[in-house]
């Protein structure tokens, strides 16, 4: 993450362009696709602190999700893990996609 940009704006930008699983819109739009797959939801963590982030005792995890993650409403769960190092601490983004095929 960079020191200037807020973690806020980063994920607002990344929220605008994707593009969500809709019944309605996939019926009509896909109906003669051969692979049906769409994204559903997507869940970016971050555990630890930043290099924009003030030290605050006991508040160092951010959480921002959009769509569904849970797999009773999707078929195909998936995450990613990081973990980096700066002169504040150790910190982790996770980042988890859900998909109905």
């Amino acid at each position: 993450m960079s020191k200037r940009i807020p973690v806020r704006s980063i994920f607002n930008l990344i929220y605008r362009r994707t593009i969500l699983y809709s019944k309605t819109k996939a019926d009509l739009q896909y109906k003669y696709s051969i692979t049906k797959s769409f994204l559903a939801g997507i869940k970016i963590k971050i555990g630890g602190r930043l290099m924009t982030q003030r030290v605050i005792p006991r508040k160092s995890s951010r959480v921002f999700q959009r769509g569904a993650i849970a797999t009773g409403k999707v078929t195909y769960v998936d995450w990613s893990r990081v973990n980096l190092k700066n002169k504040r601490g150790a910190h982790s983004i996770t980042v988890t996609m859900s998909h109905v095929i």
